[in-house]
């Protein structure tokens, strides 16, 4: 979490270093990054990842101010999301609306 809060610091904690460490399978140093990045305090991170929540996972991306990009690879390999059923954005936008993903947040905050 301090390597990822220093990062932060020094505004180096960027979404290609939080996509290379789930590539990279460094998923505590991803999940302390998304912690960082979102705001959100690591404990409600580790529930959001739990359920196997596609829609959580996005709001979490989209939290944490990352692009589509990152989505599909957050939902597979940090939420355990089966590819069949994970969410894809339209274009660079991601599939649900602000007011869904800040509903999907405050759930798992609220837990």
């Amino acid at each position: 979490m301090e390597a990822a809060r220093r990062l932060h610091d020094n505004d180096q904690l960027f979404e290609g270093l939080v996509k290379g460490s789930i590539t990279a399978n460094r998923l505590d140093f991803a999940k302390a990054a998304l912690a960082v990045r979102s705001g959100l305090p690591p404990e409600v991170v580790v529930r959001i990842l739990g359920p196997a929540s596609a829609k959580a996972v996005v709001a979490l991306d989209w939290r944490a101010g990352q692009s589509m990009d990152c989505t599909v690879l957050m939902q597979t390999r940090l939420g355990h999301i089966n590819p069949d059923i994970v969410l894809h954005g339209r274009g660079h936008h991601h599939p649900l609306t602000e007011g869904e993903m800040t509903t999907q947040i405050a759930v798992f905050a609220e837990a």
